[in-house]
């Protein structure tokens, strides 16, 4: 895998804080290997519903050409900002991979797309091209 970055509409510190209290593992490896974007911290310019969008742009300068890009998210603005990147003229040869879950979700559903996207993120990751999946709970 290559370099794996969360952007959030949190504050960096927010992110931090919850994973050092609720998740001190996952905590542990934010620190060594992964970066922390806060897309309201670097662009207090735009409305809520743009942080993702101009957090997203402004990677598509960035990244590797040849990039695979997860989105996971439950709001469909962070799926649709992941689409707009894939379609950003130097990203045409990205491969776009986005998970929709529940928006305000309950605990228990929660629990159980998470335990999903565990269970397949190997095959969904790796897999050959570009897909989007949704969560939906009856």
């Amino acid at each position: 895998m290559g370099q794996t970055l969360i952007v959030s509409n949190a504050k960096k510190s927010w992110v931090q804080y919850t994973a050092e209290h609720y998740l001190p593992m996952t905590a542990r490896l934010l620190n060594q290997r992964v970066k922390v974007i806060s897309a309201r911290e670097d662009h207090p310019e735009c409305q809520p519903s743009e942080w993702k969008s101009m957090a997203f742009r402004h990677l598509g300068d960035t990244l590797p050409l040849h990039s695979t890009v997860v989105v996971i998210g439950d709001s469909q603005t962070e799926i649709e900002a992941g689409r707009a990147l894939k379609q950003q003229q130097n990203w045409c040869d990205c491969t776009l991979k986005t998970i929709k879950l529940i928006s305000e979700p309950k605990a228990d559903d929660l629990v159980e797309q998470l335990r999903i996207i565990n269970r397949l993120w190997t095959g969904f990751v790796r897999g050959r091209g570009s897909v989007e999946a949704h969560m939906e709970f009856s």
